[in-house]
């Protein structure tokens, strides 16, 4: 029992991680500071996220463009896009919005299979899917900070350009480290469910280990208990009933008296015999 408490107890860590990292992650797609410069020329701090980009103006006001399509701001033919001053959408960021999201509601059906846990007959079983799916989830993420990571030293994305001078290089945001940290913590609630995964396989083989054991005792117990009636005929080959003996010696008969002589039969095979006490009939 504290050896399944145990067990439990672990994977509850494993979701309070899981929990955690989704959070920061659904944060960090809802902020827009993955990228971030501060143009001079223009006097604003401008933030780039993967839907929204935000401009801090110089009197404080803060405004925000966002886009879900290509249709909403293009950069090449949107004047209010080039009025407004701010970063350009890229089709890779929504890719990686796309992913991010879908990563995200795989975890939540992680989440989910934690809860059947609870139910017994498939513990065992929604422990291993919760495990695939956090797997699923947290691979999407790394892979996604990873893939924006590449995309954002690029040349192509890495520089805003206000005029023919005006040209700042954008640096990661805090949005980026809290998806980083929130993957990070993916990952560890997926080592560690392994882990419990792991310690239940190996629950169960002890488990069958000492019921066999336990079985093969009761056998032996059955065997023993047979002994006061049979014993093994080595020339036969099969169980034959013995004589009656007293104190397990076979130095006195109450039976036949054919077994006096009889060439399947030698006193040294009663000798093997525990020598317990048996009720006559």
């Amino acid at each position: 029992m504290n050896r399944n408490n145990s067990c439990c107890s672990l994977l509850v860590v494993a979701v309070i991680f899981a929990i955690i990292g989704l959070i920061l992650c659904f944060i960090a797609i809802a902020t827009p500071s993955w990228q971030v410069v501060y143009a001079r020329e223009l006097q604003q701090l401008i933030q780039s996220g993967l839907w929204i980009n935000c401009q801090t103006r110089p009197s404080g006001m803060y405004t925000c463009t966002y886009t879900f399509s290509e249709s909403d701001y293009n950069f090449y033919t949107s004047a209010e896009l080039v009025n407004f001053r701010t970063p350009p959408f890229y089709l890779w960021q929504r890719k990686l919005l796309y992913a991010i999201l879908s990563a995200q509601f795989i975890g939540v059906i992680g989440l989910f299979a934690f809860c059947s846990t609870f139910y017994q007959p498939s513990a065992k079983k929604c422990a291993i899917f919760y495990t695939i799916i956090i797997g699923i989830s947290t691979a999407i993420h790394l892979t996604s900070s990873v893939i924006f990571s590449v995309f954002s030293h690029m040349v192509e994305y890495r520089f805003f350009h206000v005029s023919v001078s005006g040209i700042y290089e954008k640096h990661k945001g805090y949005s980026y480290y809290l998806h980083l940290i929130g993957g990070i913590l993916l990952l560890i609630s997926l080592i560690i469910s392994i882990i419990h995964i792991a310690i239940q396989f190996k629950n169960k083989q002890i488990n069958n280990t000492n019921k066999y054991d336990r079985n093969f005792s009761n056998c032996n117990n059955k065997n023993q208990l047979n002994e006061f009636q049979y014993y093994n005929n080595p020339i036969e080959n099969r169980l034959q009933e013995p004589p009656q003996r007293y104190h397990g010696y076979a130095d006195s008969f109450t039976g036949s008296g054919s077994w006096h002589g009889s060439q399947d039969f030698r006193m040294h095979d009663y000798d093997q015999v525990p020598r317990y006490h048996q009720q006559r009939y």
